[in-house]
């Protein structure tokens, strides 16, 4: 007999010690299958009143609420990127100037607030940049939103704020659009701000193609400015720093 097995000379308590470090490395396959049972139960007991409160959840429907579609006019989103001050407030804010979607008295309410200001020229940016810390910075911090709509169009047009500081609204703005509109200043010094290597036009421009805007249309801004004067030659020199950026971002010529 080994000594494992014996128990001889062994006290009652020394016998009972001995028989629980034997069995201390055996497993119980009754009591494994038992939990394994229990926890099955509790699973499927859950899922069922999982299941019960989706089947007696019960939606309201407030038929105020419903906005009915205009299937006559297909919808189409624009949203303005480009360099702070490039006048991506105040190209929006003619659009809807000229689509007359802006009341007479919020126009001169617009005019009095930038003279008020000492920006008397802004006061189309006021159309889009509502808010008084943008109007006191003359700078876009949130998204601006504006509709309007053609024969076959319903347009809504974003305004997206050209400042580094406030790339993470510039990207919600472009995450809602189709289309893109990417406004540069041709003022001296103001497109080499922009297209430089910490500029926003260059990552506005990648941010928009990531974000799944396929067409570009870029508008040149500022031509009439004293230091450009309708120059083509400024003309051209933009245009040529410009397009093979653009083409290596992903957009090809019949993109823009």
């Amino acid at each position: 007999m080994t000594n494992e097995e014996s128990t001889f000379g062994m006290t009652p308590a020394q016998r009972s010690k001995k028989g629980k470090k034997a069995t201390a490395g055996k497993v119980d396959n009754n009591a494994k299958r038992e939990k394994e049972e229990r926890n099955a139960e509790r699973v499927a007991k859950q899922s069922e009143i999982k299941i019960k409160i989706v089947k007696d959840v019960t939606v309201k429907i407030d038929e105020e609420l419903i906005t009915q579609v205009d299937e006559t006019r297909q919808p189409c989103s624009l949203v303005f990127i480009g360099h702070v001050d490039a006048g991506k407030s105040t190209i929006s804010g003619q659009i809807m100037y000229l689509m007359g979607c802006v009341d007479e008295r919020m126009i001169e309410k617009y005019k009095k607030d930038a003279k008020d200001k000492g920006r008397d020229s802004w006061w189309l940016a006021y159309c889009m940049d509502i808010g008084e810390e943008e109007q006191a910075k003359g700078k876009t911090v949130e998204v601006g939103r504006a509709t309007f709509n053609t024969a076959k169009k319903q347009f809504t047009v974003f305004d997206a704020p050209g400042h580094k500081n406030y790339v993470p609204n510039m990207i919600v703005g472009a995450a809602l659009a189709d289309y893109a509109g990417l406004v540069i200043s041709a003022r001296r010094g103001e497109f080499e701000a922009g297209f430089e290597k910490d500029g926003q036009t260059r990552e506005h421009v990648q941010l928009a193609k990531s974000l799944g805007v396929q067409k570009l249309v870029v508008v040149v801004n500022k031509m009439d400015e004293p230091s450009v004067q309708w120059s083509e030659s400024r003309w051209n020199d933009i245009r040529t720093k410009l397009e093979p950026f653009l083409e290596k971002s992903g957009y090809s010529a019949k993109d823009v």
